[in-house]
This record gives structure tokens, C-alpha cells and sequence, in this order.
């Protein structure tokens, strides 16, 4: 794992293998780039691949005022740091559409990319007040009991604990 400063914040990542293409994976809302370590693991032979901790997440500092533009310059930040000129993007969930907010910022570093349950559309008028809702439960509860409640909508009776 590797540390670098992008405006006076931490950026961590990994980097594994040395072959062409590069491979950028970035993970969804509320995860991590060790997600992609087994997939890393498994294309490294093939890829030289790159997981990015986005600002706020894992192990990278928490930029106030963040947004996918910015995450998206971190992510740049850290391909100039490793001399990545050109390279193909896997975004998981939110790590999509900062796939599409860095292609559309730095369209000439992109080969190529993918969207892992994403999707390049605008969010509709609910998405969009139930995301006003999320931060306002965070604002006022903390962001512990948006997980909790986050987390368990996301699994089926079969898989939920206590």
C-alpha cells in the first residue's frame, strides 16, 4: 500500500504487476480498495493494476467539501505519480461515476472502462432527495447509524445477524 499527498491529503493505494494495460479499480460508497485485492491478484499477470482508496475512504484522508470532480483529480494524482499516461477504469457503484467524471475531465488517459453496478445516467428527483436524506441522518445521528441502516437493506432476512 502506498501513501501520496494530493492537496495537503493522504491518498492511499496499491499497486500490483508490471504489465500493460493499466488497470484503475475504484470502489463503490462505503468501501475500500482492498475489495479488489483477489480480482488485483488474479490480473496482475496480465494488468498492472492500481486500487485507489477514494478521499474519505479506507486508509485516504477526508476532504472536506469532496466531490466527484475531485475525486477524480486524486485519481489523477496518483496515475501521474506512477506515470500511468493511459489507462482502462473499473468503477464499482460510486467509483462508476467517478469513472465518468475522470473520463470527462482527462478523456485522453482513458483506454477504456467499465461500470460494475453503475450507470452514466442522471439520478432522478427521488434518488437525488433520498441521497438529501442520508445526509441529514448523518448530520444529525452520525454516520454509525446511517451504516447501520444502509447495511441492513442490503441483504435478504437469510443473511442478516441479530
Amino acid at each position: 500500500m502506498k501513501p501520496l499527498t494530493c492537496d495537503r491529503h493522504n491518498i492511499s493505494y496499491f499497486k500490483i504487476g508490471e504489465a500493460q494495460p493499466v488497470l484503475v479499480l475504484l470502489h463503490g460508497f462505503c468501501e475500500r480498495k482492498e475489495m479488489w485485492l483477489p480480482l488485483a491478484d488474479a490480473l496482475s499477470p496480465l494488468a498492472t493494476v492500481i486500487g485507489i482508496d477514494l478521499p474519505g475512504y479506507g486508509s485516504s484522508d477526508y476532504m472536506d467539501g469532496a466531490d466527484l470532480e475531485i475525486y477524480a483529480g486524486a485519481v489523477h494524482e496518483v496515475l501521474n505519480t506512477e506515470n500511468a499516461r493511459q489507462v482502462v477504469m473499473v468503477g464499482h457503484s460510486m467509483g462508476g461515476y467517478v469513472t465518468l467524471a475522470f473520463a470527462e475531465k482527462y478523456p485522453t488517459c482513458i483506454q477504456g472502462m467499465g461500470l460494475f453496478h453503475s450507470h452514466p445516467y442522471a439520478d432522478d428527483e427521488a434518488r437525488k432527495t433520498n441521497r438529501l436524506k442520508a445526509i441529514e441522518l448523518v448530520k444529525e445521528y452520525g454516520s454509525e447509524r446511517y451504516i447501520r441502516e444502509l447495511f441492513s437493506g442490503l441483504f435478504t432476512s437469510a443473511f442478516k445477524v441479530g
